[in-house]
């Protein structure tokens, strides 16, 4: 999970990670996120929001000023079973209780607009059939070949399927 940040109001935060399993909580000090560090994390697993289980789960204070956009990420691995992701946010200074940090001060991270590149040609299939014979057994069903991109267009952005319009 990848999203900006930015606090209702100037405080040093607590921030919390529940998850099932292993579970990492990382925030930048800007919008920039190879400033990122690790401020929490679950090694094991916790139930739903169960912010108390692992001392690792809670963050030192981070001081964030109201309206100033973080970059914040959470990285999530599932062992097998259930699973479940949660990060929360406390400022006792002004009365903000440890909840589930809302939408509404989070925004999305831009849209790649960059043209993806065209393949190189040596990974572009041959129009002509190989002269190498083929190593596989007669009985073993043939890999179905892949397919290349065609008429990309490359002069178009990326439609986000979460900000269709591209819009910040």
């Amino acid at each position: 999970m990848q999203t900006y940040i930015m606090p209702p109001v100037t405080c040093d935060y607590n921030f919390y990670i529940a998850s099932d399993d292993q579970g990492q909580l990382n925030l930048s000090n800007d919008t920039d996120p190879a400033n990122k560090v690790t401020i929490a994390r679950v090694d094991g697993y916790t139930s739903s929001r169960d912010w108390f289980k692992y001392t690792t789960q809670k963050s030192a204070p981070v001081h964030l000023e109201k309206g100033q956009r973080v970059y914040m990420e959470a990285l999530h691995k599932d062992g097998g079973g259930g699973d479940n992701l949660a990060i929360a946010w406390e400022c006792s200074q002004h009365g903000i209780a440890l909840e589930v940090i809302d939408a509404s001060y989070t925004s999305v991270l831009p849209v790649l607009t960059t043209p993806m590149p065209s393949p190189s040609p040596s990974t572009t299939p041959s129009a002509s059939p190989s002269k190498a014979p083929s190593k596989a057994p007669k009985n073993s069903p043939s890999k179905a070949p892949t397919s290349q991109p065609t008429d990309i267009p490359t002069d178009q952005p990326t439609k986000s399927p979460i900000n269709p319009t591209n819009n910040p």
